[in-house]
């Protein structure tokens, strides 16, 4: 999984996932047919950076409660001292 995350398996990565997305989005082809103006290049990459954080933030808020939801319990627990 961390090499998903990383970048590192091209195109099984999160990022080419969620370039090809916002490509799509913006009624582009999922993959480049040849030369792209910087804007339109520029355009995709800040949708591609937005999903990343919006993506980010999901599994932020997950891991945050999740980890509450767990710890709650065991910070309530008698102890056998």
């Amino acid at each position: 999984m961390p090499i998903l995350i990383s970048g590192d398996g091209r195109p099984f990565t999160i990022t080419s996932y969620l370039r090809r997305r916002s490509r799509i989005a913006t009624r582009l082809p999922p993959v480049p047919l040849g030369r792209e103006s910087a804007a339109l290049r520029a355009r995709v990459d800040r949708r591609t950076a937005l999903g990343s954080g919006v993506l980010a933030s999901a599994i932020g808020l997950v891991v945050l409660f999740g980890g509450s939801t767990l710890a709650l319990p065991a910070r309530h627990a008698p102890t056998t001292a």
